[in-house]
């Protein structure tokens, strides 16, 4: 598939209807408060760290696994916030999707392995705490960034991991500006 731009119109029988894919974006995706389209945006955020844009390349939603470092790394990204679309008021217990799952080709069907697929983990936590602030703001995000292995060898069967827990593992815990460098530089392998 084509990547789309802000370039893109809709038509009707060949004809301009004066639609865009950036009024489509602007209305399905405004929201970045809510879980998936956050989980969405820390995937991108992620991405943008290690890859910086421009570039052409897409995500790809049926992968075992987020993302590939420029270094061949396959990473899951996680993300979670104190604040939800529908409630100022209520903050949320903190808590991450570490769930082992089986991998999906297009070809071949789903895999009889279940396992995690990926290399390392960066989970994202977004930690605002008034609606003030905007999910774009950057400072306003960290992020752990954690081996695969001890997820592993810690947490072999636990579906979710809490953010105390997680931080008892040793994660290593950086700002978007050490994010490519942590990533890069984070061990797969037990030494």
């Amino acid at each position: 598939m084509e990547q789309l731009t802000s370039n893109n119109k809709f038509t009707f029988h060949g004809e301009d209807t004066g639609l865009s894919v950036v009024d489509f974006w602007s209305w399905a995706y405004s929201d970045l408060l809510n879980n998936t389209d956050r989980g969405v945006l820390a995937e991108y955020i992620v991405y943008s760290a290690l890859l910086p844009p421009p570039d052409s390349k897409m995500r790809i939603d049926w992968l075992p696994f987020d993302l590939t470092s420029p270094t061949g790394q396959r990473i899951e990204v996680k993300s979670a916030s104190y604040l939800q679309s529908w409630d100022e008021a209520y903050h949320e217990h903190i808590q991450f999707s570490i769930a082992l799952h089986r991998a999906w080709d297009p070809k071949a069907g789903y895999s009889p392995d279940i396992k995690r697929h990926s290399d390392l983990y960066v989970f994202c936590l977004y930690k605002a705490l008034t609606k003030d602030v905007s999910p774009l703001a950057l400072e306003y995000w960290e992020f752990y960034v954690l081996p695969t292995y001890v997820l592993d060898e810690q947490k072999p069967n636990q579906k979710n991991i809490s953010l105390n827990s997680l931080k008892a593992l040793k994660p290593y815990i950086t700002d978007f500006a050490g994010l490519r460098e942590v990533i890069l530089n984070c061990p797969t392998k037990r030494a």
